[in-house]
C-alpha cells in the first residue's frame, strides 16, 4: 500500500504578519513563481512605487512581451479599497497587465474583474489570483497560486499543465454558460451571465457573508451548498451551529441528507448537497447534472433563505 502524507492548509498569517512589512517583500523576491503560474516572465521594477499620491505594492514588466505590470496584494479577503487602488493604479501607469493576488475573491469583486476584462479586452489584462499555503505532514508551507479571473483570449490551463487539459476547461466554461442562461432566464436566481473555465461558481445569498455554490470536485462528485465566512469569524461560527441545531428540520424540508462541514482553513462553513458527476461525461449526464444542480440550489434558496436572514440579524446583535 503506497504511503502518503497527508495535505493541510496553513493560515497567510501565519507566516506573513503584515501585508507591507511581510508579505510584499515576499511576494516580489518570488514574482518567477507568480510568473510561471500566469505564463509570463515576471521582473521586479519596484515595490511601493509612487502613483500619484498613492503607491501600487508591486510594479514589474513580463519581460517575454515587454509589457508593464502592477500587482497588489492582500492577505484578507478582496475588499472595495483594493479594486478601486488597481483601477487607480492601471489607469495612471498605463498598465497592460493588471494582477490582484489574496487569500479569497468575494464574488462581487470576480464579476468585477471579469467586467473589466470585457471592456478592456485586448487593452489591459485583469487577472484574479487566489494564494493558498499548503503544507505535508508538517512539512514548510509551500504558496500555491490560482488563477479564478483572467482575461478571455488567457488559457491557464495550456499555461499552467498543457493543452491536453483544454477540453475540460472549454467543458467547464459550457456548463456554467448554461446553468447561468438557465438559473437567470427562467428561474430570477441570479442576474450573472460572466463565463469562466474554472469547476466552481458561487452567487450571493442576498446576505452579507453567504453564498450558494456549484462544484465540481476532483473526487468525482458535484455539489451544490451554502457557504458562511462572515468578516466576524465568531459570528460565522454561531451562524453554522445556529442553522445545525435545525438541521433535522431543515433536512426534512430539503427531502435529502445534507452533509454539514466545519470551519475549512480559512474560517468559512459549508453545508453540501452531494452527487456523483465529472465534467467529462457524455452531454446527456451533463444536461442531467445542471438540472439537479438548478433544483438544489433553488432548494437552498427556499429553505435556507429567510434562515440566514433570521441568523444574520442574530448573529449582527448578537
Amino acid at each position: 500500500m503506497a504511503n502518503l502524507g497527508t495535505l493541510s492548509q496553513v493560515k497567510l498569517r501565519d507566516i506573513w504578519r503584515r501585508e507591507d512589512d511581510n508579505f510584499t517583500p515576499w511576494l516580489a523576491q518570488n514574482l518567477k513563481e507568480l510568473g510561471v503560474v500566469l505564463g509570463m516572465n515576471l521582473a521586479l521594477t519596484q515595490s511601493e512605487a509612487p502613483v500619484g499620491d498613492f503607491s501600487v505594492d508591486i510594479l514589474a514588466r513580463d519581460t517575454g512581451r515587454d509589457r508593464l505590470v502592477i500587482v497588489e496584494n492582500q492577505l484578507d479577503d478582496t475588499d472595495h479599497e483594493h479594486l478601486g487602488k488597481l483601477i487607480t493604479y492601471a489607469a495612471g501607469l498605463g498598465a497592460a497587465v493588471v494582477i490582484w493576488v489574496c487569500r479569497t475573491f468575494r464574488e462581487e469583486h470576480l464579476q468585477a474583474l471579469d467586467w473589466l476584462n470585457r471592456i478592456h479586452e485586448s487593452q489591459t489584462e485583469f487577472f484574479g489570483v487566489m494564494l493558498e499555503l499548503v503544507s505535508v505532514d508538517n512539512s514548510k508551507p509551500a504558496p500555491y497560486f490560482r488563477p479564478v479571473v483572467y482575461p478571455s483570449q488567457w488559457n491557464p490551463i495550456v499555461a499552467r499543465a498543457g493543452a491536453d487539459r483544454t477540453a475540460n476547461a472549454l467543458a467547464y466554461a459550457r456548463f456554467y454558460e448554461s446553468l447561468l442562461n438557465e438559473l437567470r432566464t427562467h428561474q430570477g436566481f441570479t442576474a450573472a451571465r460572466y463565463n469562466r473555465r474554472h469547476d466552481w461558481w458561487t452567487f450571493p445569498a442576498g446576505v452579507d457573508g453567504y453564498l450558494w455554490g456549484v462544484f465540481f470536485r476532483s473526487s468525482g462528485e458535484v455539489r451544490t451548498n451554502l457557504y458562511i465566512k462572515r468578516d466576524d469569524s465568531r459570528q460565522s461560527t454561531r451562524a453554522f451551529r445556529l442553522l445545525r441545531e435545525q438541521s433535522e428540520e431543515i433536512e426534512r424540508e430539503f427531502g435529502e441528507p445534507l452533509q454539514w462541514e466545519e470551519a475549512d482553513a480559512q474560517g468559512g462553513f459549508r453545508i453540501n448537497c452531494t452527487r456523483s458527476g465529472s465534467i467529462d461525461t457524455p452531454q446527456e449526464c451533463l444536461d442531467e447534472i445542471q438540472k439537479w444542480c438548478v433544483d438544489r440550489l433553488l432548494r437552498f434558496q427556499k429553505i435556507f433563505g429567510p434562515r440566514i436572514r433570521q441568523v444574520a440579524d442574530s448573529t449582527n446583535n448578537g
